[in-house]
């Protein structure tokens, strides 16, 4: 068998097209096949570098064509930058906008066409014909199926794990972006098989999430529910109700009635403690605090931008249209756009600028809610701001308000109490350990009275003056008959 060695030049010169002072493949020309096994080497007709073909399928051909060029370089023909010396295999045929090539340089193979923003398209093509594309744009892969089945599956079958990383901040998940579908349920996890019955975990399109096993939280240990502060508070301190509006709270000061609980700082739940809209805060928490938030929204989205490193990515992409485009397209926009594309582009970068303004908004919600409200305990253990003013505190006694604001006290007299200890304190103020329980300390009777116990005191009473009443009566009587007799 012979062996021929293909020589290319690095300025674009095609195959089968003579080269100066280089061999050439005899009989060959435009058109013609050249079998794999019958190709020893690819020399750069330049520098007389050699190109290994490596291990070629010894079935395989190649195809000579008056418009391919094979080269080793860092650019391709187009202007997409490389990086480093590759092996580019490219359409010469096509304008830099329609630039189609495959690089390979030993640890990575790149395939480009940018036809129509198909940037990065793959297209995998099975035995019946059908067509399955791929494709990436703006750091997008996208799943482009001509064919009709409606499921698309990632599937391992090797009883291996699968895992799903980022080194970013976030994963997100959306489905019916259209808004077509009339589908309820928009998440699922199996185990064991895809029948309905062996379902974990399932979340609807409403929000509501179903689990078949228990729900652990392991950084804390109680409930709590969101209110609005009206004055600032700390983790620990013992709130009553505002009178001024009943979703708010206040530090709870001495012969308060209506002490609520204990700030919580880090709840394991928490109830109504945020808002993933505009919309749906007005509907929790009425127009006033909506109003409210309107009138804090640029500062609070200005605070989000300085600390969150997310926040300044998505600005920086969205702050121009050609900025956008360049990172989009992964080329210098304004050498690459075609006018067919730029519709598309343009409908890009406005989704991308609404997705910031949605990113903002959802950012200040957080602080809003950060600046204005507070947990309070509901159940579960919890710490709290002691006094030893009515004694020492011993595991186990019973905790009401003090003679400090905000702070609790051993329970020494009739009337609400808050919770349990469930550590010591003996002098002094201090912070431990608390079971939330409300609940009442102390005799009833010394206490409020109920109105049923105070008509029945009130019957008694009258009973009793009856029974006078009618004893003096019967005294009067027999008086009068002596009178009379006499």
């Amino acid at each position: 068998m012979r062996n021929v060695c293909v020589v290319v030049a690095l300025v674009g010169v095609a195959l089968g097209v003579p080269v100066s002072g280089a061999a050439q493949i005899p009989n060959v020309s435009a058109g013609d096949t050249i079998k794999a096994s019958d190709i020893n080497a690819i020399i750069d007709a330049v520098n007389g570098t050699v190109i290994p073909v490596g291990n070629l399928d010894v079935a395989g051909f190649l195809r000579v064509k008056t418009n391919a060029l094979i080269d080793v370089t860092t650019t391709s023909p187009g202007g997409f930058n490389l990086g480093i010396p590759t092996t580019l295999v490219v359409d010469t045929g096509q304008s830099a906008l329609e630039e189609a090539f495959l690089a390979l340089n030993g640890n990575t193979a790149i395939i480009l066409s940018t036809g129509d923003l198909q940037l990065g398209l793959l297209q995998i093509v099975d035995g019946d014909g059908d067509v399955v594309e791929y494709k990436i744009f703006n750091n997008e892969i996208r799943w482009v199926d001509h064919g009709t089945m409606t499921t698309r599956r990632i599937r391992n079958d090797n009883d291996g794990d699968l895992e799903l990383q980022t080194d970013g901040g976030m994963i997100n998940f959306y489905t019916d972006l259209d808004n077509d579908t009339v589908q309820t349920d928009i998440m699922r996890v199996f185990r064991n098989g895809t029948a309905l019955n062996n379902r974990l975990f399932q979340l609807d399109a409403g929000g509501n999430l179903e689990i078949d096993g228990t729900l652990t939280e392991n950084f804390a240990f109680d409930l709590a529910e969101a209110f609005l502060a009206s004055e600032p508070l700390q983790p620990g301190e013992l709130v009553a109700v505002d009178p001024r509006r009943p979703d708010a709270v206040r530090r709870a000061a001495p012969g308060d009635r209506a002490v609520l609980g204990v700030i919580s700082e880090q709840p394991g739940v928490l109830l109504g403690g945020g808002a993933f809209s505009v919309e749906r805060l007005e509907q929790n928490w009425g127009p006033e605090v909506a109003a409210r938030f309107r009138a804090d929204q640029q500062s609070l989205e200005a605070e989000a931008l300085r600390v969150r490193e997310d926040l300044q990515q998505l600005t920086g992409q969205a702050s121009s249209f050609t900025h956008f485009a360049t990172i989009a397209q992964g080329r210098s926009a304004a050498a690459s756009i075609k006018p067919e594309d730029m519709p598309r582009l343009q409908a890009e970068f406005a989704d991308a600028q609404e997705r910031l303004d949605q990113e903002l908004e959802a950012a200040a919600l957080d602080l809003f809610f950060e600046h204005n409200v507070v947990a309070v305990a509901l159940a579960g253990r919890v710490p709290v701001q002691v006094d030893a003013g009515n004694g020492a505190i011993a595991a186990g006694d019973l905790l009401a308000l003090g003679s400090r604001p905000g702070t609790a006290a051993k329970a020494v007299g009739a009337g609400p109490v808050v919770g349990m200890a469930l550590e010591p304190h003996s002098d002094g103020v201090g912070e431990i350990l608390m079971l939330v329980q409300r609940g009442w300390h102390g005799p009833m009777q010394t206490g409020p009275v109920s109105a049923t116990g105070e008509l029945e005191s009130l019957r008694r009473a009258n009973v009793a003056l009856e029974r006078q009443l009618a004893a003096m009566g019967a005294r009067l009587t027999a008086v009068e008959q002596r009178l009379v007799t006499n």
